[in-house]
């Protein structure tokens, strides 16, 4: 790709005049058509535009829009405009204008895209309104402030107003409020809200400091090219492989975007994580789409040949994504695929809750039951003569939530906290109901008045149900700490014993399938002492399936057992312990650790760091949930040593 030229004097002459904003979008993209044909934006412009060419102009384009258009043309040699900002935008349906109506590309640039024309050129009639407007509004601090500027007190007043504001400071912050905030971009253009900037400080409005949706987009891509030199080089000061995140999510704007994020250590060994882009998915989320988006953010930073494995959720699609991406690589996808360990037990949990037909349970919330909910705590609690309880708040009802991991347990938790107040809701509700649908002439219910679906006998909970429900509360809190265990936060914090992270390990996977399972085993023994059950144990056992399921789907990923092997503390011996009554397992689970060490490690050069002379801090035997009192049981008091025959 040949160099973008610089300006030229009439063009830097032209900016001189714009504001910081305008001169920032208003830069020309280089007219060069001598580049390769990998550029993306020449890709999407000659997807948009097939049928033709570059132009093989006669004429001069001395008109100032052509530095902001590419200059094309069809099989008839009809030239036209197309803009470059579209392109670059990727936008659906990029402007283009015919050759002879080159003044509405005038007028587009300023419209869309904020572009002014120069000072000496034919200006659209949109600009000429605004520059007039602009001209009409334009004061200075002295005259909103009514100063007068000959007296040298009020002068010092108004030279220190316009210094003390900073206009690309402000900027800065509105920026990252939005952000931060994740607000619309097109907030900054509420008027309302640049009232207030204006109340607050006059200057905002007279040095034109409010910024565009528009202005908000370019400045975050272009904060996001800056800064990708220093992630690329921490990337290449990394050691070892770097791991890969990614999940598709659709926008409240409805973008289908894919949040791609790596895991790596850093120079000194400390993990890290980084967010590598969130691409937008234009077309229809099949494997191959999926893995072209992820393949170009990874060739953006140039770590392809340093991949190491990806953790994704267990979406059909992300199979054939991994089996491209392995395949332009050079592994075989599924070996490099790791699951979403939370995503796994959500499926779990809902077989247990739901059985098969998971989408047979649709979301159902009524106002009306809310706000009555409401009024019986409240009135429970002012009758309380403890000034605590008066001052509780009424809690709603917790609604399934398909974002967040179990959220059912969160929902079940809820329901019998509130159970004393939901059994009244069902009284209270049928009581107003009744009242509503009676005849005042007979006193007697109306024969079209419909049961609510809350007072039905089927849709009451019983005693039993009730009892049910707190088994499965204290069942899903083993999920619970599994999930939180795993999941970590991605950060590091230092202790007596050293850094300590709060990644989940990789090692702990299998560890996790092995704890539920025992503790749904241990609940299917439970479930015959419950009166009329028998939905609970079906639905046991329907978790346990969908469990033992993925957990047979880590022999495609015999990273999980390769780790567990090596770990010190575990070795053979937890696999030896765990399996004793499945001896070809361990048997198959060693010949995997072995093809993944002559296949990834064997031919790499051992480094010797060398050691610090500080003692080894001891390792305290704490554990603060039920899994993580698993893991420290399953350790082996003398782990097998594993030389040559891995352990044998």
């Amino acid at each position: 790709m040949e160099p973008a030229t610089p300006l030229m004097n009439d063009e830097t002459e032209t900016l001189s005049r714009m504001t910081p904003v305008e001169a920032f979008l208003a830069t020309p993209a280089s007219n060069v058509r001598s580049e390769t044909p990998q550029d993306p934006e020449h890709q999407y412009l000659w997807r948009c535009f097939p049928d033709h060419v570059w132009s093989q102009r006669v004429r001069d384009t001395s008109s100032w829009v052509w530095d902001f258009g590419y200059d094309i043309q069809n099989l008839n040699g009809s030239r036209r405009w197309v803009c470059k900002r579209c392109i670059q935008n990727k936008s659906p349906r990029p402007r283009s204008f015919a050759e002879k109506g080159i003044q509405n590309a005038n007028a587009h640039l300023f419209k869309g895209h904020g572009i002014w024309a120069p000072a000496e050129a034919t200006k659209s009639a949109a600009q000429r309104k605004a520059e007039k407007m602009k001209t009409k509004d334009q004061r200075s601090i002295a005259d909103v402030m009514k100063l007068d500027t000959r007296l040298p007190r009020e002068q010092e007043i108004a030279n220190s107003l316009v210094k003390s504001f900073d206009r690309k400071h402000f900027q800065r912050l509105l920026l990252e409020w939005i952000i931060e905030e994740n607000h619309s971009f097109s907030i900054c253009e509420q008027g309302r809200l640049r009232q207030i900037f204006e109340y607050l400080n006059p200057l905002v409005k007279i040095t034109d400091a409010s910024i565009t949706r528009k202005t908000i987009r370019h400045r975050i891509l272009s904060a996001y090219e800056s800064h990708k030199g220093k992630v690329i080089a921490a990337l290449k000061q990394s050691s070892g492989l770097i791991h890969v995140s990614f999940d598709g999510w659709k926008s409240g704007n409805r973008h289908s975007l894919y949040g791609i994020a790596c895991f790596f250590r850093d120079e000194n060994s400390q993990p890290r994580k980084l967010v590598l882009g969130v691409p937008e998915l234009r077309t229809r989320h099949f494997g191959h789409n999926i893995a072209a988006e992820i393949l170009d953010v990874l060739d953006a930073y140039g770590i392809q040949d340093r991949i190491g494995y990806f953790t994704l959720d267990n979406t059909e699609s992300n199979n054939k994504a991994m089996e491209v991406i392995g395949g332009e690589l050079g592994f075989v996808g599924s070996t490099r695929r790791g699951r979403c360990f939370g995503h796994t037990l959500n499926l779990s949990a809902k077989a247990l809750l739901f059985g098969h037909n998971v989408e047979a349970f649709e979301e159902q919330r009524s106002d009306q039951l809310t706000y009555l909910l409401r009024s019986i705590q409240r009135s429970e609690f002012e009758m309380s003569s403890d000034p605590r309880i008066k001052a509780r708040k009424p809690l709603d009802l917790i609604i399934d939530n398909d974002t967040r991991w179990l959220s059912q347990l969160y929902m079940i938790r809820r329901a019998l906290t509130l159970r004393p107040f939901v059994e009244q809701l069902v009284l209270k509700h049928r009581q107003q109901w009744e009242q509503d649908n009676r005849s005042r002439r007979t006193g007697n219910l109306r024969k079209s008045a419909k049961e609510p679906q809350i007072c039905l006998e089927e849709n009451q909970l019983t005693t039993n149900d009730w009892d049910v429900l707190d088994h499965l509360a204290r069942l899903l809190g083993f999920y619970e700490d599994a999930v939180k265990t795993l999941e970590g936060d991605g950060q590091q914090r230092r202790r007596k014993r050293g850094w300590v992270g709060s990644y989940g390990n990789v090692w702990e996977v299998i560890q996790g399938f092995e704890f539920l399972l025992e503790v749904l085993e241990d609940y299917k023994k439970l479930a015959s002492e419950i009166p009329d059950a028998e939905h609970f144990r079906i639905n046991i056992n329907l978790g346990w399936e969908k469990l033992n399921k993925y957990y047979s789907r880590l022999d495609e990923t015999p990273i999980y057992y390769t780790a567990l092997a090596l770990h010190p503390a575990f070795r053979w011996g937890y696999f030896e312990n765990e399996w004793k009554d499945n001896a070809e397992w361990v048997t198959k689970a060693k010949q995997m650790v072995r093809e993944v060490w002559e296949r990834e490690y064997r031919h790499l050069q051992i480094v010797r760091n060398s050691v610090a002379d500080e003692p080894v801090a001891k390792r305290q035997r704490k554990y603060y949930n039920p899994f993580q009192a698993y893991c420290e049981r399953t350790r082996t008091v003398s782990g097998c040593i594993v030389v040559g025959g891995w352990g044998q």
